[in-house]
Order: structure tokens, then sequence, then C-alpha cells
């Protein structure tokens, strides 16, 4: 359901926070890591809706596309 990459990327800064909350240097990236995981988080949100949901339920308002007239 979850692309390869964004599989790869969620993990990847999982393990890289990780790393720094271990070694003490998280207080200083926070500020840059925060909007990195909002859009992380923002991107998977968009890429379930995307692909589970407009797929498994066709029946949803949503799931009906837009016709241009």
């Amino acid at each position: 359901m979850i692309s390869s990459e964004l599989r790869l990327l969620s993990t990847s800064l999982a393990e890289t926070t990780a790393a720094m909350l271990d070694d003490g240097s998280f207080a200083n990236a926070a500020c840059e890591l925060v909007p990195l995981q909002m859009t992380l988080l923002h991107f998977l949100q968009r890429e379930i809706i995307t692909n589970h949901l407009l797929l498994v339920e066709p029946d949803w308002p949503w799931a009906k596309q837009p016709t241009r007239q």
C-alpha cells in the first residue's frame, strides 16, 4: 500500500531521529526535523488515501473524479 520510497524515507528518518536522541544532538536539529516529519506524514496520508481508499471504496463520494465540461 505504501510505496517503497516512502517506506525507506520514513525508516531512515526514524533511525536518524533515534540516533540523534541517543547522542543528544536532537535538540540542536529539532527545528529542522519537525517540518520534515510533518511533510512525511502529509505524503503518507495522501498516498494512503489515493492508493487505498480510492481503490477499496469506489462508491465513496471522493472516489468520483470531477470531469471537465
